[in-house]
């Protein structure tokens, strides 16, 4: 992805999803009732590929991400994703001001 600074400079940016929660059916009969639960995702943004020990590489976006039958994101239900602000080579770039938006 492609992201643009105050400046207008653009800086590739990894993303990468990881699978958080594994889909269970859930127990309505069970004291007390456990909810079902669908797989759940996160966005992860790269801020430092090249990072050591000690060192952040990647930065969560976000949580609870959740995709229907189809593939297609059902949550968060408006289909944006809201990125943190980020700093790669000494480039900051504040992406949170325009949400990533999932397309069909």
């Amino acid at each position: 992805m492609t992201v643009y600074d105050e400046l207008g400079r653009a800086t590739s940016v990894e993303l990468r999803w990881a699978k958080t929660a594994n889909a269970t059916p859930g127990d309505p009969a069970a004291v007390p009732p456990v909810p079902a639960v669908e797989d759940t995702w996160s966005l992860f943004v790269a801020q430092n590929t090249g990072a050591g020990t000690g060192q952040v590489a990647y930065v969560k976006a976000t949580d609870n991400i959740t995709f229907g039958p189809t593939g297609q994101m059902a949550s968060p239900a408006d289909g944006n994703i809201a990125l943190p602000d980020i700093t790669i080579g000494g480039t900051r770039s504040r992406a949170s001001t325009s949400p990533l938006a999932a397309t069909a």
